[in-house]
């Protein structure tokens, strides 16, 4: 009897445990993706490309040495705690900055929510950085974010 018991047991909690996986998987098909594009806006007759690192706890976008009009791209989700984060570092010429490029309460406020997609586009250039949300923005959508430091 005993036996049955431990049996009976260990089915019911191997259903609750797939029962419980499914739940977590369908959440996390819900989880907005994005599409993170970083471009170099610098000006054309500049003497030094734009040098990019990019980075989250769990992937490494690498080092990008961009042209004046090249990018990188990358797409992801958010995690299901919401605690994915991107950070780049900058290098061009003698300057040098980083910062959180892609972050849950960023997103909330520039990026959008749609679990289908958004983009999120920063473009480094002269005076600083500025972001758009359209995969290849008009001068007059981007807004300055940020400096770069003197």
């Amino acid at each position: 009897m005993s036996d049955t018991i431990s049996k009976g047991s260990f089915l019911l909690a191997l259903f609750v445990s797939f029962y419980y996986l499914q739940i977590v998987h369908v959440s996390a098909i819900n989880l907005p993706a994005y599409d993170v594009i970083v471009a170099s806006r610098l000006p054309q007759n500049s003497s030094y490309l734009l040098r990019i690192h990019c980075q989250s706890k769990d992937n490494d976008i690498g080092f990008h040495d961009l042209r004046p009009n090249e990018r990188i791209r990358w797409h992801f989700r958010m995690n299901y705690w919401h605690t994915t984060k991107f950070w780049c570092h900058f290098w061009w010429g003698n300057k040098d900055t980083s910062f959180d490029v892609m972050s849950w309460s960023f997103a909330r406020h520039h990026c959008g929510r749609n679990p289908l997609g958004n983009t999120c586009f920063w473009a480094a250039q002269e005076d600083g950085f500025y972001f758009g949300t359209a995969e290849d923005p008009l001068p007059e959508y981007l807004q300055k974010l940020r400096e770069w430091p003197q």
